[in-house]
């Protein structure tokens, strides 16, 4: 049976440029904008708090809408738990792993890295950003970058092509 929604008739094309600036209206001009994950009211795992409300119109709008409301945000995860939150969230969202392109890690543990993390981390194979602060890293002032083993600073530059962290040392 066909939609009689004009918007629902349109090609997924245009439709996919209207939840682009749908999810992101009401926000400044930011290029990707943090979501705390673990701190929304009901802590749902299927419809969270912090998706738009258009996201709630119907299963259709919700599943296109969403995928793009993932790609315009940087999730910051706080601990063990939001990662959990964050990954089953997700996991029922098709698709979903791939349209993630920023994560923020507010608390990294160098000393005790969480296989939780990294697995979820792993499950994002579009990731372009990769923020990690960590309290046990010092950051040294430098205007040069260049690889190096151990804890990446906020500053680190994620480089995808080669698997490797670059940081102001």
């Amino acid at each position: 049976m066909a939609s009689t929604s004009p918007l629902l008739r349109l090609p997924r094309e245009l439709r996919d440029i209207i939840w682009a600036y749908a999810v992101t209206l009401n926000s400044d001009d930011a290029d990707v904008y943090d979501v705390l994950i673990g701190f929304w009211g009901n802590k749902s795992t299927t419809r969270p708090d912090f998706l738009p409300a258009v996201c709630a119109v119907s299963k259709q709008l919700y599943r296109e809408a969403t995928l793009e409301y993932i790609t315009s945000r940087r999730f910051v995860l706080a601990d063990t738990d939001s990662t959990a939150l964050l990954n089953t969230w997700m996991s029922n969202v098709d698709r979903a792993f791939a349209q993630a392109e920023a994560l923020s890690l507010v608390h990294y543990d160098p000393v005790q890295p969480d296989d939780v993390l990294f697995s979820f981390i792993a499950r994002c194979t579009n990731l372009q950003t990769l923020a990690l602060k960590s309290p046990f890293i010092e950051k040294k002032a430098s205007s040069q970058s260049k690889p190096c083993h151990g804890s990446p600073s906020m500053s680190s530059r994620w480089n995808a092509s080669n698997n490797s962290v670059f940081y102001p040392v």
